[in-house]
């Protein structure tokens, strides 16, 4: 993903979520967030989807340590929000 232009800002068993860090331009990353996910699923043998883009994305902190939670966190997307926890 690095080699990409991403940094990886969170993951969990069945979700990765990426933030650009090359400066391109909301298609741009749409296109390049696609390309990403076929390079990954032809290496791993895991089919991979773009589900969403988030612009705006909170884990929650753990109440035992205030570490980011795997589950809880909520994202305000281009067409809906996602919340989960």
């Amino acid at each position: 993903a690095r080699a990409d232009g991403w940094e990886v800002v969170h993951g969990i068993v069945d979700s990765l979520w990426i933030t650009d860090v090359s400066g391109r331009s909301m298609p741009e990353r749409a296109a390049a967030a696609q390309r990403l996910a076929a390079r990954l699923g032809a290496q791993t043998g895991i089919p991979l989807d773009v589900e969403g883009r988030y612009p705006v994305l909170a884990i929650l902190p753990r109440r035992s340590d205030g570490a980011g939670a795997l589950t809880r966190y909520w994202g305000c997307g281009v067409d809906e929000v996602k919340v989960r926890g």
